[in-house]
């Protein structure tokens, strides 16, 4: 049934809903404000991927200066999350932004504790990763979105 507007109940309602404005009126989650500094972070990660593989001769170096550096800018953007109140966790975001620095500006003034660190990682990525396809390979074989596709001949 149309009203005097010419237009019906439920279309009515379609139009005055919130949730449908809402959904309407999206933006792009790179152009929202958060988003933002999602799609900064991501170039600038990217952009010291790029520098880290096109100078591997020094990469331990680099690439624990650079962990350094993305551990800083994390902590400086955690921040300033603290000041929009919209935010729900506020105290939380405060005391991870502060750690991130902290931990940023120990990892570029101890090079050697922290290449220690990123040789631990990935030896412990390795052991797992080797654990995981050799008890693929000895169950029976892998199945196609389990185990990545591995077998028993590839963890050797």
């Amino acid at each position: 049934m149309r009203d005097l507007v010419g237009t019906t109940a439920q279309e009515g309602e379609a139009k005055c809903n919130p949730k449908s404005l809402a959904r309407n009126s999206r933006r792009p989650e790179w152009s929202r404000p958060h988003g933002k500094r999602h799609y900064f972070l991501g170039v600038v990660t990217l952009i010291l991927g790029v520098i880290v593989s096109f100078h591997p001769s020094g990469s331990l170096n680099v690439i624990a200066v650079l962990l350094g550096i993305l551990m800083i800018i994390s902590g400086i953007f955690h921040l300033i999350r603290v000041f929009d109140n919209s935010e729900p966790h506020r105290v939380w975001l405060g005391i991870a932004g502060l750690l991130f620095i902290v931990i940023g500006v120990v990892l570029i003034r101890h090079l050697h504790l922290t290449i220690g660190i990123i040789g631990l990682i990935i030896g412990i990525v390795w052991i797992v990763q080797g654990l995981v396809s050799l008890i693929a390979g000895l169950s029976g074989g892998a199945r196609e979105g389990r185990a990545g596709g591995s077998s028993l001949a590839s963890s050797a």
